[in-house]
């Protein structure tokens, strides 16, 4: 009985490791690059007969319905949104109260994009935009009130496709002044 149980312990050892070699052989370049080695020829092109004109228009960066110029920059009267440079329109901010030197607002866009925001007139802007969503703060770097207009917003089209969800203007010692509101000029 030893004596056949070491015969079959023989043979079962031969027959894995004939196994294991004839998987290695099946498997040939088994975890390596097949293309190692593989002199094909590649593609003709000299003979390459299409003479068909190229009947492309370019699109200067930069211009109207191109691509925008390097950070995000577009010809003058145009502004960058979503890597194409399109028209906008400006809105100037009005603010009712004389006492407000600064102002936060929440932008909700609807059919209009809110694109950018600037100041001028000593007046500092502050915008970021997430869609839907606008935020855009300012205030007055002398102490003077917020002149109509030294705020301006540019979007994509027409003015009444984006509302002021909320605006919060501040007075001159930082307090939150009431019943102010901000509108679009």
């Amino acid at each position: 009985m030893k004596q056949t149980l070491t015969t079959l312990a023989k043979l079962t050892g031969k027959a894995i490791l004939i196994g294991s070699l004839a998987t290695l052989t099946a498997c040939g370049g088994c975890g390596s690059d097949n293309n190692q080695g593989n002199n094909a020829t590649p593609n003709n092109t000299a003979n390459n007969t299409n003479t068909a004109p190229n009947t492309t228009t370019q699109c200067p960066d930069g211009s109207a319905d191109c691509p925008c110029k390097a950070g995000d920059m577009c010809n003058t009267g145009l502004v960058c949104d979503t890597g194409k440079c399109v028209g906008m329109t400006a809105s100037g901010l009005k603010v009712s109260s004389p006492d407000a030197r600064a102002c936060e607002l929440l932008i909700e866009e609807g059919t209009t994009k809110v694109l950018n925001a600037t100041g001028k007139d000593g007046t500092k802007v502050a915008f970021k935009r997430r869609a839907p969503n606008v935020a855009v703060s300012f205030m007055s770097t002398t102490d003077a009130e917020i002149a109509t207009g030294s705020v301006s917003l540019s979007s994509n089209g027409d003015p009444s496709g984006f509302v002021i969800k909320s605006a919060e203007c501040f007075g001159a010692d930082g307090a939150k002044l009431e019943s102010v509101e901000v509108t679009l000029d």
